[in-house]
């Protein structure tokens, strides 16, 4: 994938194909420390132990449709070309836990993508689904939950075009925020 939005939007999709009705998706940058964190945390049906000990490979995959699931394996593949590495936790019947860490100024990280399409993609295709976004920006904290938008829109069962635009221009202006509060770090 050509950058790590897009396979934040894999992840989450994949957790909202196992029942998820809470899907958090975490976006943690530290250039000071040089890490970079992805996570995706759901409250879907989970795995088993046995699933959870082969789902890292490409051929372990829930679906009846083809025979491999990529999502996992890329996303661990990319966090080690990248100096890092990609840890699950999950529970059956409670959720699942995918972290990713990266080195962030590791010549072959990819970019971070626009973070903010993929939101408003799973708000688009999604709107049961309740989304919360966290962006850090070293100290510097940005939440976003879609439920603040549901209680404003509750008689509609999708979300309006101009309402998934306007929230595309506030992710990216709170998350361009958080960057600017840093001080230069030369």
């Amino acid at each position: 994938m050509r950058d790590l939005s897009l396979h934040l939007l894999d992840l989450a999709e994949n957790a909202i194909r196992a029942e998820a009705t809470l899907v958090h998706v975490l976006v943690e940058e530290s250039p000071s420390s040089n890490r970079l964190k992805l996570a995706i945390i759901d409250n879907g049906k989970g795995m088993s132990p046995e699933f959870l000990a082969s789902v890292k490979s490409p051929f372990s995959t829930t679906r009846t449709t083809r025979k491999v699931g990529l999502g996992i394996p890329l996303m661990k593949a990319t966090a080690e070309r990248s100096g890092g590495n990609l840890t699950i936790d999950s529970t059956l019947g409670k959720g699942t836990t995918i972290i990713t860490e990266l080195e962030y100024n590791h010549i072959d990280r990819p970019p971070l993508g626009r973070v903010e399409d993929t939101i408003v993609s799973l708000m688009s295709f999604h709107h049961g689904i309740d989304i919360h976004f966290t962006y850090r920006y070293d100290a510097k904290v940005f939440e976003f939950h879609t439920e603040e938008i549901k209680a404003i829109y509750t008689d509609l069962d999708y979300y309006p075009t101009e309402v998934l635009a306007w929230v595309k221009t506030y992710l990216l202006e709170n998350m361009e925020e958080q960057k600017s509060q840093i001080p230069n770090q030369a």
